[in-house]
């Protein structure tokens, strides 16, 4: 595990994507990577597979050190979730047998941008804005998420993310306003943002993302529909 995680860093730190890169994939010393820098150029995210599990990778621009292994991400939606991760002095790592890490490479495929703040070894707080374009593709051209894909399809003739997108449009459904979403339109044809529902404390909940529909939802779903 530790080898294939510096071969992973080793790939992250040679990138050298231009700073408007979206992902991509490669092949470095035998292993299949997929890999993006950061906006800023401060920070590049990988993953590869160990296994039949994806292996994520941080590392920052110049073989910089990191003071933790904690990690801060804002999702498009303007959310914000905490993260811990390995830390082996340059890299933050972590593998999808963790269900906490598995949350994070999936909402990685399923959203537009992320922004990244972390803690270097001089104590200065990294940020650095990922985009996410791509991310899908790129990493579900990795040999491990051909595996994953064909699990997740189940008798019920549905795969994970067609049920999830559907208890999306359901619960945007029972939504009485306009605004259920930031991407939805109001009335008078302006993008919501901000204004949505999904985006005010409190109140309504309604799902918008995948990310936001859990591995239990879809189990549960799988469990009262007929196959």
């Amino acid at each position: 595990m530790r080898i294939r995680i510096l071969i992973l860093a080793a790939s992250l730190l040679a990138l050298t994507l231009p700073a408007e890169a979206q992902w991509n994939v490669e092949r470095r010393s035998g292993n299949v990577v997929a890999m993006a820098a950061g906006l800023g150029g401060r920070i590049h995210v990988g993953v590869s597979c160990q296994g039949s599990d994806h292996v994520l990778a941080v590392t920052l621009a110049g073989r910089g050190a990191f003071q933790t292994g904690d990690i801060e991400v804002q999702w498009d939606d303007g959310s914000t979730e905490q993260y811990a991760l390995q830390h082996q002095n340059d890299t933050l790592s972590g593998s999808s047998a963790s269900p906490r890490v598995r949350t994070l490479i999936d909402k990685l495929r399923r959203r537009n941008t992320a922004q990244l703040r972390v803690t270097s070894r001089q104590n200065e707080r990294v940020t650095d804005r990922i985009s996410l374009a791509g991310s899908s593709r790129s990493i579900g051209a990795l040999p491990c998420s051909s595996s994953t894909s064909a699990s997740s399809s189940r008798p019920s003739g549905r795969t994970d993310q067609q049920i999830r997108q559907l208890l999306i449009n359901q619960s945007i459904a029972r939504y009485s306003g306009s605004c259920p979403c930031p991407y939805n339109t109001d009335r008078g044809g302006r993008r919501c943002g901000r204004r949505s529902a999904y985006s005010r404390p409190g109140g309504a909940s309604p799902l918008c993302y995948p990310g936001d529909v859990s591995d239990e939802a879809v189990a549960a779903y799988r469990a009262r529909t007929p196959r």
